[in-house]
């Protein structure tokens, strides 16, 4: 396998290019934003990561609409494959359209999580998954003293 070469693009370029060329409605951050947010969830990143929409090991190029500007723990989300419009798809249907939330969110849905069981490796149990998700609304209004479906998207399912 071929060494990847040092990307040329530059951030100011991929910014450029997203404020062209992205429809921000339903994106996790607003155009004038697009320099020091996350475009998946919104969180303010002083040193948003170059990822590529295609990977360079699948046939990815180096411009600018091969790009998005992720913070570090959205990239390892990120879907890798050989599939333009996957990126996108994916920021739109996971991202909670309110800043600086995604991973507080995300947080509250993870602690609960390890508050429950199963019963001798089976999935959860329908009765487990109801509390969870009546005090994961709970949770979620006490700390931002509301809660949206937008708010769900960013549930690992």
């Amino acid at each position: 396998m071929s060494k990847r070469p040092h990307i040329k693009t530059t951030h100011k370029q991929i910014i450029e290019w997203g404020m062209n060329n992205i429809n921000e409605s339903g994106y996790g951050v607003d155009k004038s934003e697009m320099e020091t947010h996350c475009w998946r969830c919104g969180h303010e990143e002083p040193a948003l990561q170059k990822c590529h929409v295609i990977p360079y090991s699948l046939g990815g190029k180096d411009e600018p609409s091969n790009f998005r500007l992720f913070c570090y723990s959205c990239h390892l989300e990120q879907p890798n494959v050989n599939d333009y419009e996957e990126t996108d798809k994916w920021v739109r249907e996971t991202n909670v359209g309110t800043y600086n939330t995604f991973w507080k969110v995300r947080e509250i849905h993870s602690s609960l999580y390890n508050e429950v069981t199963n019963h001798w490796g089976e999935s959860l149990n329908d009765a487990t998954k109801k509390w969870m998700v009546e005090e994961f609304i709970k949770r979620v209004k006490k700390k931002f003293g509301y809660i949206d479906e937008r708010m769900t998207r960013c549930l690992i399912k």
